[in-house]
């Protein structure tokens, strides 16, 4: 009599097709996932550099003293500020004291995944001839004009609607309201526009 032998396991065919669909949908899935990762990194920035402008304008209430919002390049109260810089310093000025009192800080790595560089981000702030200060008041308000602060990531390339990235925008009003939105979205009564 011949018996049956029990075989278990896959065929090399069947290993075959299974890494060749593995490999499609991956290759498929990579570019969308590379932008998704680097437009969270967008993201993160502008939260980022919306929660230190609110915490200047809060300790400037609080205080009722000037409080800086300073983009710079080094750390500390007595960052020098620079209009691009990738960290960002929330400092109190105390009339007739030097330094100013640090607040609040935010080294551009942290949150980044990177001990040695910062990611690609750049910002451009309006009104032109930005010293890389917005300094608030005791009633909350800057005390120039009204500031945009605009966040790309040129790792992407254009900004949507004409290429891939998410770009965001931090407005900071005559008054002092602080609002991040997106610049692509057009919509009447959407939350997101500008």
């Amino acid at each position: 009599m011949l018996s049956r032998v029990d075989s278990r396991g896959f065929t090399l065919i069947e290993v075959l097709v299974g890494i060749t669909l593995v490999s499609v949908l991956m290759g498929l899935g990579v570019p969308a996932m590379r932008t998704f990762i680097q437009n969270n990194k967008i993201k993160s920035t502008a939260t980022n550099y919306y929660s230190g402008l609110q915490a200047a304008r809060a300790e400037a209430i609080r205080s009722n003293l000037p409080v800086e919002f300073v983009l710079t390049n080094a750390t500390g109260a007595a960052a020098l500020p620079a209009p691009a810089g990738r960290n960002w310093v929330v400092r109190a000025i105390q009339p007739g004291l030097a330094p100013p009192v640090l607040i609040d800080q935010k080294i551009g790595l942290e949150g980044e995944g990177s001990t040695t560089q910062a990611i690609a981000i750049n910002v451009s702030v309006a009104p032109t001839g930005f010293d890389g200060r917005i300094t608030f008041n005791g009633f909350g308000a800057p005390t120039a004009n009204p500031y945009s602060i605009d966040i790309t990531n040129p790792a992407l390339g254009v900004c949507f609607p004409g290429g891939p990235a998410r770009c965001k925008r931090i407005n900071v009003s005559a008054g002092g309201q602080i609002t991040a939105c997106d610049p692509a979205v057009a919509a009447v009564g959407d939350t997101r526009a500008c």
